[in-house]
């Protein structure tokens, strides 16, 4: 019988022990899986604030290269006024020298040549504006994609 029980409290204190061990180790893989978790998230942060910053930077170079096309539709027409720069044929309607020269008619001619001026700078003021916004999209693609800007 003292045979038997010592036999008995061996095993017990043997499934005791394991029974320890199995709850230190599920303790330490739960310490682990949190630090996993952790690193993940904070991985995660960090990812989501790189790309962020790298799409304020799409959005920075977009507004910047908005307000180099509304300078540049705005420098034409100056130019275009002050006969820097000069429409080609096709744009610049009929010539002044073949209508006659009335004041209605002068008013009339400054008025389409200024009309003319302005449609030219509003066309390439937008087509700069849509080249802008074609590369920030184009930026913002590749940065979806995991390319380079």
């Amino acid at each position: 019988l003292v045979a038997s029980n010592g036999l008995w409290w061996l095993a017990h204190q043997r499934a005791s022990t394991r029974c320890a061990e199995a709850a230190a180790d599920a303790a330490t893989l739960r310490g682990d899986i949190e630090r996993q978790r952790a690193d993940f998230e904070a991985a995660a942060r960090q990812q989501e604030r790189a790309q962020h910053n790298a799409l304020q930077g799409v959005r920075r170079i977009m507004e910047q290269e908005l307000s180099n096309a509304q300078t540049k539709r705005q420098q034409l027409v100056a130019d275009l006024r002050a006969d820097n720069v000069r429409l080609r044929a096709h744009w610049q309607g009929c010539a002044a020298a073949s209508v006659p020269a009335t004041a209605t008619t002068a008013a009339g001619i400054d008025d389409a040549a200024q009309l003319r001026n302005q449609g030219a700078g509003d066309l390439v003021g937008a087509s700069a504006e849509c080249d802008a916004r074609i590369h920030a999209l184009q930026s913002y693609a590749r940065l979806c994609y995991g390319g380079s800007q």
